[in-house]
């Protein structure tokens, strides 16, 4: 079964504006040019970091073209033998990816799934600490917390805070029971707001 995922991050829209007092007698209006530099980073070095974790023997999945990070698990990845998950089980893949807030400000952080065309729980993104406890996840094992949802079924998301300079790492879960040999393809989009929840 050929799977490949897109990881899809935004650019906002930068904005600037300027504004010149006029007093009586002055002038009649002042242009005033400015420069404004706007830069199109790489997943890694970007306000939202994604990039593989280089101690995982799980990076081997990730790959990394024109600075921009995508998950291959097909026949077309040279980096490993198989070309798709197994029939009628669940599979794992730990530590795929390491997110980083490198922006100014705390930021609700999940992940977005949508068209694969299977069931609601088909694929999820979980997170946790890493490698060892986390408090946060709630779990002595580094537990993780669910940040993404197939089908649109945002109720089971718990996004995660991610403060500025912290990272989290994301594990793949793809629940095939029940589902014969296929390919499914879709979007993954990482959302990171700091305001906003899934669904809205």
């Amino acid at each position: 079964m050929a799977n490949r995922r897109k990881f899809i991050t935004g650019l906002g829209a930068l904005a600037v504006g300027s504004a010149a007092a006029v007093g009586t007698g002055a002038f009649t209006s002042v242009t005033a040019e400015r420069t404004v530099e706007v830069n199109v980073a790489g997943d890694k070095s970007a306000y939202l970091g994604l990039e593989p974790v280089s101690s995982s023997p799980n990076s081997d999945f990730v790959e990394v073209n024109s600075k921009e990070v995508s998950l291959d698990f097909s026949s077309s990845n040279s980096n490993v033998d198989g070309n798709g998950f197994n029939p009628d089980a669940t599979t794992r893949i730990n530590d795929l990816l390491r997110v980083k807030n490198q922006g100014t400000q705390s930021v609700n952080f999940w992940v977005n799934i949508e068209n694969l065309g299977a069931g609601s729980d088909f694929v999820t993104i979980e997170a946790s600490g890493f490698p060892t406890f986390d408090s946060r996840f709630g779990s002595t094992t580094g537990a993780s917390s669910q940040l993404a949802f197939d089908g649109g079924n945002a109720g089971s998301v718990r996004p995660y805070t991610l403060g500025t300079g912290e990272d989290i790492y994301l594990h793949l879960v793809v629940d095939a029971v029940g589902e014969s040999a296929n390919s499914f393809s879709g979007s993954v989009t990482f959302v990171a707001e700091n305001d906003g929840t899934p669904g809205n």
